[in-house]
């Protein structure tokens, strides 16, 4: 025996039905175009040289061999692009004659030949004088130094050198 309230429901699965394949697959789908997109991305390139200390003392001994207070550590870092083909480290000073000096009105001049330096991760590692030629140092007082890991790049690194 069926009830009448069946009856209604019952009768609107046909007309459910009809809507449902009435409506166009259209509506439930919408598609875009493909959008080309050019990327270029640009590296910016840094090179940073520090010197920790600022101020280095120097208790002189006259007619002898001097130490520093500290020593001076010298940290290079850089982000390079692939087209730079090496990295190289100089220590100079603007005269070789007057490498240090007290400033006195009779001052007491060092030659940078008497001024000793030295990388202990990399080139030279045992102390050296200033006296080689360089164009920053005419005729000479530098000093090239190669860090540890310097690289000939073939693509864009980083890398810190202390």
């Amino acid at each position: 025996m069926s009830s009448r309230k069946n009856v209604v429901p019952l009768k609107l699965i046909p007309v459910l039905g009809l809507l449902t394949l009435a409506i166009p697959a259209a509506v439930c789908q919408l598609n875009s175009n493909t959008a080309s997109v050019a990327l270029k991305a640009t590296l910016g390139e840094s090179l940073t040289v520090e010197a920790t200390p600022s101020t280095i003392a120097i208790p002189l001994i006259s007619g002898g061999t001097a130490t520093g207070t500290s020593p001076l550590a010298i940290t290079t870092s850089w982000v390079l692009s692939g087209s730079r083909t090496a990295v190289t480290l100089v220590g100079y000073f603007s005269s070789a004659t007057v490498a240090l000096t007290n400033g006195a009105t009779t001052p007491a001049n060092i030659p940078a030949s008497e001024v000793l330096g030295q990388m202990t991760t990399g080139t030279p590692t045992s102390f050296t004088a200033f006296t080689r030629p360089h164009p920053w140092a005419q005729p000479e007082g530098a000093l090239p130094c190669l860090p540890k890991g310097s690289r000939e790049p073939t693509e864009p690194q980083t890398g810190p050198t202390t």
